[in-house]
């Protein structure tokens, strides 16, 4: 199946399978248009896209080789097995809040007068508005206490940022706003394709690291197996590290340089600690978050 949740139709088809000698896998492949109905098929719709896997059991290899030459044809990016409550857990989170969060935004009666004043943000925020609104209506209601624990969590944190903007609490806001980057940070770290270059090898994926920093403002140069030099900004804070041996720079930033970035309100330490390697074994990069 292709489902959006999968505790139902995973419990109801597992006993059927059973019953009837047949074979039922749940999927869910992470990826679609706004736009539904057959007429909008697309050839080339999964490209790359995750596809996430519900198996009946954790121990068939050949199931699991089964799925992926089944759906060979599809392209997909890469494959997730885990089970139907692990999943719902993580869809309420990733995909049906975000839904309800841009339907609840786009109420706003300045939606109306947006023109001109609006750009890349407003897009983002809005975009999955445009939605099968009985589709939507169903899905949500078929996880609504994981979608409602992730609703409950979502309401905690807004009031958190109105009460200290109500009580024009500049280092709080600044605490909360800043713990908000540092979330995104670590949980994007964590993520599949980060965690490729986080390892000693990384000279040879120089445009990949290249690409992932210089997304947050910095540059790392990496020549044959040494760190060239790091240039990082952060907050309104340069630091220019030169990679030659001896400079204790290269190996990181104390937590009073953080305190100062983040005006001494937070106890994230954006660190960069580049580990030299001399062997032709490459070098290592690592970002520590925490102090």
């Amino acid at each position: 199946d292709a489902c959006g949740t999968k505790r139902d139709i995973c419990e109801a088809c597992f006993e059927l399978a059973d019953e009837y000698g047949f074979t039922f896998v749940g999927g869910h492949p992470m990826g679609g248009t706004k736009d539904s109905g057959y007429k909008y098929s697309k050839a080339d719709m999964f490209n790359g896209v995750p596809m996430v896997i519900v198996p009946p059991r954790f121990d068939d290899i050949e199931l699991y080789s089964k799925v992926k030459e089944l759906l060979a044809p599809l392209n997909i990016g890469r494959f997730s097995i885990t089970t139907a409550e692990d999943h719902d857990q993580m869809i309420a989170f990733t995909s049906q809040l975000s839904h309800l969060v841009a339907s609840s935004y786009i109420k706003s009666p300045a939606a109306e007068r947006q023109g001109g004043f609006s750009g890349g943000t407003y897009r983002d925020m809005t975009r999955v508005a445009y939605l099968n609104a009985p589709m939507w209506a169903e899905i949500f209601i078929s996880n609504k206490d994981c979608l409602n624990a992730e609703l409950d969590s979502l309401i905690d944190n807004l009031s958190k940022y109105r009460e200290a903007i109500n009580e024009e609490d500049l280092p709080e806001l600044t605490r909360l706003l800043a713990e908000g980057l540092r979330t995104r940070l670590v949980a994007h770290s964590k993520a599949p394709w980060a965690a490729r270059w986080n390892n000693s090898g990384v000279a040879r994926r120089t445009g990949l690291v290249n690409t992932l920093i210089g997304s947050l403002g910095g540059f790392v140069g990496i020549e044959g197996a040494n760190v060239v030099a790091v240039s990082w900004h952060f907050h309104g804070t340069d630091w220019d590290f030169g990679g030659e041996p001896g400079n204790e720079a290269a190996w990181g930033i104390d937590s009073a340089a953080c305190g100062h970035a983040f005006g001494n309100t937070c106890d994230i330490l954006p660190a960069i600690e580049i580990e030299r390697r001399t062997a032709p074994v490459g070098a290592r990069l690592c970002w520590l978050f925490f102090h």
